[in-house]
């Protein structure tokens, strides 16, 4: 990266301590599903460990993630980090997840004279012992959708179903919840994922467990928005936190052809019972959509939606399939999707500050576009 891009980036950042380009092994633990455990989801090529072969404290305080700690400096990232480095050089600072830590840096002891008064007084522990303050679960895969940018790693629909493969093995089981037992009360956060996770029996003890421990810990559940029942009430009442509602279009047509085995009007009355939730304080709700060739024309409108709405929203990258990922597209296609893109950001307005992170965040979005037009035009002038 640039020192202009360095420079750049942060500048867009808002925790005070930018000692590092990312946060993530000094705060995180990611469980994916056949028990890799990393700093993010983003580096899943790099696991600092593995569950159960190795303890979550082994993992947590073991060689690994101290070598990746050491490799991220305040102007460089590890090899693990390598799309987090794409966006950022695309600019698209806003789709880096390097920038979501930040939000868990802060929470040392200052240096100094009246640092080490307050760790005396608080009884901080020495950063050996310093517990994550997230941890991002993604236990199974269980799920009843089959959508078109998915497979059967995170959908046991689709691994059934389209890719006619035996479930997969579920390694998280008693030893883990006792494990999580020395953890769950030091977490600020705590993220569910899937599969969808309303249908893993998992995470209800998880929820069950930081209820009585921690109910102070924000959780975020992303959900397709197909299961509303009385135990999601519950949990929804007990924990706060923000509700991430997966939808790739408020267009019935296109929604069926991405979100297979779902219906929109379902996902909609899901969507206005958590708007009333946020009205009241507890829970905030979020829109997650996944640019693809297949709704890329309707972004601009789906964000006038949630202006109205008042609902935060954010974009995923979609690197595979390559049909369903704008940085497959050919190079005339992605720079009328830019001017287009550009001409509708105009339009938008800034009346608050959800409706302004929206218009950041479609810029952002602008400028991975942008990305995907110089690379699609450098492999167009090679192929020649």
């Amino acid at each position: 990266m640039t020192e202009e891009i360095l420079r750049e980036y942060n500048a867009s950042r808002s925790c005070l301590d930018k000692s590092k380009l990312c946060w993530a092994p000094y705060r995180s633990m990611y469980f994916a599903r056949n028990g890799d455990v990393m700093a993010c989801c983003y580096s899943r090529l790099h696991p600092l460990g593995k569950f159960p072969e190795q303890s979550i404290r082994e993992i947590w305080w073991g060689e690994s993630v101290k070598e990746m700690r050491e490799q991220t400096t305040k102007t460089q990232l590890p090899e693990a980090c390598s799309l987090c480095v794409n966006q950022l050089n695309a600019s698209n600072f806003e789709g880096a997840i390097a920038k979501y830590f930040d939000r868990f840096a802060d929470t040392s002891p200052r240096r100094g004279p009246l640092g080490k008064a307050i760790r005396k007084a608080s009884g901080y522990l020495p950063s050996k012992w310093v517990y994550p303050k997230l941890m991002e679960f993604e236990l199974s895969n269980t799920c009843n959708l089959e959508c078109v940018m998915c497979s059967g790693d995170y959908s046991s629909s689709i691994r059934k179903n389209r890719e006619k493969l035996p479930p997969l093995e579920d390694v998280y089981g008693d030893s883990f919840m006792e494990q999580l037992e020395e953890f769950l009360p030091h977490l600020k956060m705590a993220k569910f994922i899937g599969g969808e996770p309303f249908l893993i029996p998992i995470y209800y003890e998880i929820w069950d467990r930081l209820i009585e421990v921690n109910p102070d810990c924000t959780i975020d559940v992303t959900t397709n928005g197909t299961i509303l029942n009385k135990r999601v009430k519950r949990v929804l009442e007990k924990l706060s936190g923000n509700i991430i509602l997966s939808v790739d279009s408020f267009d019935p047509e296109t929604y069926r052809k991405i979100r297979k085995r779902a219906e929109l009007d379902k996902v909609m009355e899901f969507m206005d019972y958590f708007s009333h939730e946020d009205r009241k304080g507890k829970n905030s709700l979020w829109a997650a959509i996944c640019p693809m060739p297949l709704n890329m024309r309707e972004i601009p409108s789906m964000l006038r939606f949630c202006n109205e709405r008042d609902i935060m929203l954010f974009f995923n990258t979609v690197v595979w399939p390559k049909e369903h990922s704008l940085l497959y597209l050919g190079a005339s296609t992605l720079k009328g999707l830019k001017e287009f893109y550009e001409a509708e950001l105009q339009t938008f307005p800034e009346n608050g500050y959800k409706q302004a992170e929206n218009k950041k965040r479609f810029a952002s979005l602008i400028n991975h576009v942008s990305g995907a037009l110089e690379k699609a035009l450098n492999r167009e002038s090679i192929s020649k």
